[in-house]
C-alpha cells in the first residue's frame, strides 16, 4: 500500500513563505467570523453607541481573537513535524489508499469497521451505502467531525474527513490526525503472500 502523506523533512524559504501566508488567510477568515460576534455582543451594552468606534473596536478584538486561534491552529499542525504542505491548516482531510491488487477493498472496509468497533470516540453511521463507510467522530473540543471512506474501485480507497459544521474554519489537526489513524488501520491489514 501506498501512503499518501510525502514526508519532507527540511523546510525552505518558500515553505515558510506558504505557511505564513495560510496562517494570514485563515486570521483574515477567523476575523470576519467573530468582528461581527463581538459587534453584537458590543451593541446590547447600555452606554451610548457610536458606529465608527464599535466597527473599529470589533475588528480590532476579533483580530485579537482571530490571531491567538490562528496560532493555536498552526501549532497544532506544526506537532506533526513534517508534514505535507497539501494538508496544512485544511479543516477537511483526504487522503487515497491504493491497494495491492491481492487485497480487496470489502475486506479493508470490513477490517476498519472492526477495529473502531470498540474506539467510543468513533460512532459508525448505520445508513451507508455499499462499498463505502462513515463515521461521527467526537473530539475534545465538543465538535464531531465526519469520517468517510470511499471505494474508488476494488484496489483504491478514498478517506475524507471534515468537521461537522460549516463554522470550523480551524480544526486544530483533529481531522489530520483521523485520517493517520484508519491510514494505520489500513496498514495493520494483514496480507496474505
Amino acid at each position: 500500500m501506498v501512503h499518501p502523506f510525502r514526508i519532507n523533512k527540511t523546510m525552505n524559504v518558500h515553505q515558510f513563505l506558504f505557511k505564513v501566508f495560510i496562517i494570514t488567510i485563515t486570521t483574515l477568515k477567523l476575523t470576519l467570523v467573530f468582528s461581527p460576534i463581538v459587534m453584537a455582543l458590543r451593541a446590547m451594552r447600555i452606554a451610548p453607541f457610536n458606529l465608527q468606534d464599535e466597527v473599529l473596536a470589533s475588528l480590532l478584538i476579533g483580530f485579537g481573537v482571530a490571531m491567538c486561534l490562528s496560532a493555536w491552529n498552526a501549532m497544532e499542525f506544526d506537532n506533526f513535524r513534517f508534514i505535507d504542505l497539501r494538508y496544512y491548516l485544511k479543516p477537511k482531510q483526504k487522503a487515497e489508499i491504493q491497494l495491492n491488487s491481492n487485497v480487496s477493498s470489502a475486506d479493508i472496509l470490513t477490517h476498519i469497521e472492526n477495529s473502531l468497533a470498540t474506539d467510543k470516540n468513533w460512532k459508525a453511521d448505520k445508513t451507508q451505502k455499499n462499498g463505502s463507510l462513515s463515521f461521527e467522530v467526537k473530539s475534545s473540543y465538543r465538535a464531531k467531525d465526519i469520517v468517510t471512506i470511499d471505494t474508488e474501485s476494488d484496489t483504491q480507497l478514498l478517506i475524507t474527513s471534515k468537521p461537522s459544521g460549516i463554522i470550523w474554519v480551524v480544526d486544530f489537526g483533529r481531522n489530520y490526525l483521523n485520517v493517520i489513524k484508519l491510514l494505520n488501520i489500513v496498514k495493520t491489514f494483514p496480507v496474505s503472500q
